[in-house]
């Protein structure tokens, strides 16, 4: 190949057609020309007065490009450059950009061809949140399977583009959602979002990481390593990367809404429920949120049934349910936070452990839809059934009865489950304390000792004695102290005891104590609600001294449906959209509220 320069410009003008007698003409040249243009400019899309590094086959050099782009390398004949590959690259070591094509095999000496240069860098992506009591997590892949990152691309003077980024799974067991080294265009201004629903903006961010090392994200523009970047609305990113082949990450970290249930049921009926509702954070507007399950009587998941069934109290025919097991299951590997260890309303320790453990909460909850009708079935070991059959577990207790001492059928005494085998555990515990008989009175304060029920320097959980706490429906005294014998009630027909306690007063006693010691895991602007029937409408929206300390009123906001945000409909042996036979001590005895449709969520708000 006979190269003889490269240089500034394009080929020269013309030669004159006159030669001088005694001169020989200049000998012939060939000319290739190379424009180079910026790929995704407008308007001014020749690179002017811009070094290059041009390879033509064989020869680099390094030349300035004049003022309309243009470059020439001069060679003897056309010939010499057919079929070469060329090359161009920026210099600058703030771009680096290069672009590349083919003579062909038919030049001719004034061949000229159009190079346009770009560069590209590299993006990684990842997506976190924080799990209450965990921490920092990425995002799983399992969550949103068509999780995308959103881009919209702006090249210089022109239009913006949107395009969707599709997130891939990682490696592991529990693989998370990720995009490694997707490439972009230097020339172009990107903005860069995740589109969950839910998030908390004020606590989301996003990290960036340039050549590796972090930098300071805000709203202004901050540039390092030749990126520019600052954050945009929705938890965004505005992004432009001058040099090519440069390294990006991101890192959006979403914070979600946290609430807490306190008084969740032994098998997590409501708060699954709640769980359910807020797990899509991608195509739900409702969004994401945690869900943690607090218990009084801690319920260990294995022993949540797959069976569990519901009966019309009227007819004994059940009521499917959903493995129950199965959606506890199911939930806790998304949004639902079991505590797993018991949580007692009127305990302070028990609050700060839960501020400790999981943070402060946007919301509290109190799972209560049927205050006003007593407690309305406690569950107690050791009572029989009909038939000699003795279960000793999951039996319904009317402790509204009160003197309406009317026999339980066997499908109503035994709600939960059609087999005898042994699931479920819950007792009454700490609703019974000390030793000696006594009323809990709902005007009681935090620091009132109640003979046999409540000692506030005594915490101890003790076990229920049936014989203290209950008598038989006709109000004689429970003896044996062996309870639930064969044989134990008259012709072993099944019956019910009815309580000797106060348990509508235990009740408010529970509510007052949650109204005192809630605000104390809110954040600023959360809420404390209590969802439950109307009849505690005046309790409830009243002050009152807890103690020595002034608990304020809540508000009575809406029923708890068409409040909507903390409620779900879900049908469990303490409220269905059947009645339960436990609100039940003669087949006529109607409390007035039948379901939890009819119930009102009250609230506070922290300031």
């Amino acid at each position: 190949m006979a190269f003889i320069e490269a240089r500034s410009g394009g080929p020269p003008d013309a030669p004159a057609q006159s030669v001088l007698p005694c001169e020989q003409p200049e000998a012939p040249r060939a000319h290739l020309t190379l424009l180079v243009r910026d790929q995704l400019a407008h308007n001014t899309p020749a690179l002017a007065d811009t070094q290059v590094r041009v390879t033509v086959g064989a020869e680099t050099h390094t030349v300035t490009t004049d003022g309309s782009g243009l470059v020439t390398f001069v060679y003897e004949a056309a010939a010499d450059f057919a079929n070469a590959a060329v090359r161009v690259e920026l210099t600058d070591d703030a771009r680096r950009w290069f672009g590349t094509a083919n003579v062909g095999g038919a030049p001719t000496n004034t061949t000229q061809l159009a190079i346009p240069v770009s560069g590209e860098f590299q993006l990684t992506v990842e997506v976190w949140t924080h799990k209450p009591g965990t921490g920092a997590m990425a995002w799983p892949q399992a969550w949103t399977p068509a999780l995308n990152l959103s881009c919209s691309t702006t090249p210089p003077g022109g239009a913006a583009a949107d395009t969707d980024i599709a997130f891939q799974a990682s490696g592991g067991a529990t693989p998370t959602v990720q995009i490694i080294n997707h490439r972009l265009s230097c020339a172009a201004v990107h903005e860069l979002s995740v589109g969950l629903f839910g998030f908390i903006a004020d606590d989301s961010r996003v990290q960036v990481w340039t050549e590796g090392t972090e930098r300071a994200v805000g709203d202004d523009d901050a540039t390092h390593d030749h990126a520019t970047f600052r954050l945009v609305a929705d938890n965004g990113l505005r992004l432009s990367v001058s040099r090519h082949d440069r390294a990006v990450r991101l890192r959006f970290d979403f914070r979600f809404p946290q609430v807490l249930v306190v008084g969740e049921g032994t098998f997590f009926e409501y708060a699954v429920g709640l769980a359910n509702k807020y797990e899509d954070a991608l195509a739900d507007p409702e969004g994401f949120r945690w869900v943690v399950a607090t218990q009084y009587d801690v319920t260990n998941v294995v022993d949540v049934p797959d069976d569990m069934q519901i009966r019309n109290w009227e007819t004994g025919a059940t009521i499917a349910h959903a493995d129950q097991h199965d959606r506890v299951e199911t939930a806790l590997e998304r949004n639902l936070v079991n505590h797993g260890a018991q949580f007692d309303a009127t305990n302070a320790g028990h609050w700060a452990n839960a501020r400790g453990t999981y943070g402060a909460f946007d919301a509290v909850v109190f799972n209560n839809p049927h205050p006003g009708y007593g407690m309305h079935m406690c569950e107690v070991l050791g009572l029989t059934t009909a038939h000699g059959l003795n279960r000793k577990n999951g039996k319904a207790i009317s402790v509204y009865s009160f003197g309406y001492g009317v026999a339980l059928g066997a499908a109503q005494i035994d709600p939960y489950r059609t087999s005898p085998t042994a699931t479920h555990y819950a007792t009454q515990r700490n609703f019974v304390r000390g030793a000696a008989v006594g009323q809990l009175n709902h005007q009681n304060t935090r620091d009132t000792n109640i003979a046999f029920q409540y000692s506030a320097a005594n915490t101890t959980a003790l076990p229920l004695r049936i014989r203290d706490a209950f008598e038989y429906y006709n109000a004689t005294a429970i003896a044996p102290a062996w309870y639930g014998r064969l044989g134990e009630f008259p012709n072993n027909q099944v019956n019910h005891y009815q309580s000797n306690v106060d348990s509508v007063g235990l009740q408010g006693y529970l509510l007052r104590s949650y109204r005192h010691h809630g605000p104390s895991v809110l954040k600023n602007g959360g809420w404390l609600f209590i969802n439950g029937s109307a009849q505690w409408a005046a309790t409830l929206t009243a002050g009152f001294n807890f103690g020595l300390l002034a608990v304020p009123a809540m508000t009575n906001l809406a029923s708890w449906e068409t409040h909507a945000t903390y409620f779900v409909y879900y049908r469990t042996n303490f409220t269905s959209t059947d009645h339960h036979p436990s609100w039940y001590s003669a087949p006529n005895f109607n409390p007035g509220e039948p379901n939890i449709n009819n119930a009102r969520v009250y609230g506070w708000q922290n300031p």
